[in-house]
């Protein structure tokens, strides 16, 4: 009798302090292991990879200068026009990938004007336009991405789209969406069709130059161009 009274004693105190002690340890191992969510996400292949234009739009990309328009250089540097390039065919391969229809003002070391240009937008029937720059200052801490656009409701929600896909992938610090000065630049103001203009970062800021010209970099700023076309101009 003594006996099972102790082991009643036993199983009570193994239900009361033990057990409960056990499952909150267990708990709060699993809470840890469980990811949470933040509002950032980031850009990959797999991101864009998972969803099809319907639209089937044609985006025609603009690599800024060419031929003898360098554009920004610096000795031992990627001058602008090539870096341009080579950017502006990877945003196209990333939007071909996903069913929109891309054309180029220029798809090699060509020197066009802007007159062109917009020939060659209008020639090819361009639904949309991208056009890539990039910026430089005498001050080398200068640095920053902006986007530019006409004040149409449709593009500057694109454009806002497009500033959070970009932050996502940690480019650089963002200047900012301008609508209000488009006509100071002749590629949107002449183009007569939706466009946005993105001036990517300071060529003569290091931490921006690094960036650029880094490959995996170059393919995130592709992803996320295309990732926000689907949100919005899908």
């Amino acid at each position: 009798m003594r006996r099972a009274i102790l082991f009643l004693v036993f199983a009570l105190f193994l239900a009361m302090v033990i057990q409960p002690n056990l499952n909150k340890q267990i708990k709060e191992k699993s809470k840890i292991d469980v990811p949470e969510q933040t509002e950032s996400t980031i850009i990959t292949n797999d991101t864009v990879s998972n969803s099809r234009c319907k639209s089937k739009a044609i985006i025609c990309i603009d690599a800024s200068h060419g031929g003898s328009d360098s554009g920004y250089t610096s000795d031992g540097h990627t001058s602008e026009k090539d870096l341009n390039l080579v950017i502006a065919k990877k945003i196209g391969e990333s939007l071909s990938s996903v069913g929109y229809n891309v054309v180029y003002t220029r798809s090699d070391d060509s020197t066009l004007s802007t007159e062109e240009r917009i020939t060659s937008i209008n020639s090819q029937k361009a639904n949309y336009l991208i056009s890539i720059q990039m910026n430089s200052s005498s001050d080398s801490l200068s640095k920053g991405y902006s986007i530019f656009t006409q004040p149409n409701d449709k593009m500057i929600q694109l454009a806002k789209n497009l500033s959070n896909t970009m932050n996502a992938i940690n480019l650089s610090q963002f200047e900012g969406i301008d609508s209000d000065h488009y006509e100071n630049f002749p590629i949107l103001y002449d183009s007569q069709i939706p466009a946005i203009l993105l001036e990517l970062g300071y060529l003569s800021n290091s931490d921006d130059y690094t960036k650029l010209v880094d490959e995996t970099f170059q393919q995130k700023i592709a992803d996320a161009i295309t990732e926000s076309f689907l949100a919005k101009i899908n």
